[in-house]
Formats: C-alpha cells, sequence, structure tokens
C-alpha cells in the first residue's frame, strides 16, 4: 500500500507530524481537537506573517 496520489511516504509523514503530532502533544488533552485546530490556524498566521515581513525586508 503506497500513500495516495503517487506521493512518498516520507512527504505524508511529515505533513502528518507538522499538522497533527506536534499540535497533538502541545495540547493539554481537554477538547483537544479544539486546542489542535487554534494551534494550527496561528501557525499558519505566523507563516503567513512571516513571509509578508520578509518580503517587506522588515526581517
Amino acid at each position: 500500500i503506497g500513500a495516495p496520489n503517487g506521493l512518498c511516504s516520507s512527504i505524508t509523514e511529515s505533513k502528518h507530524i507538522k499538522a497533527i503530532k506536534w499540535p497533538y502533544q502541545c495540547t493539554n488533552h481537554f477538547q483537544t481537537l479544539r486546542q489542535m485546530l487554534l494551534i494550527n490556524q496561528r501557525l499558519d498566521k505566523l507563516i503567513t506573517t512571516h513571509a509578508d515581513f520578509k518580503e517587506h525586508g522588515m526581517l
């Protein structure tokens, strides 16, 4: 059994670790899904802001 769409399984594992495992470990395991979604949302905002600052020469 391979990864979906012919992708390398190491790529999907890497994405899984960033999107699922790490945020799960950061929660206190009460309302875990809610906390994980909030963590991922905040990380997305930080990444977007970092790219925007870099584009405008602020970093």
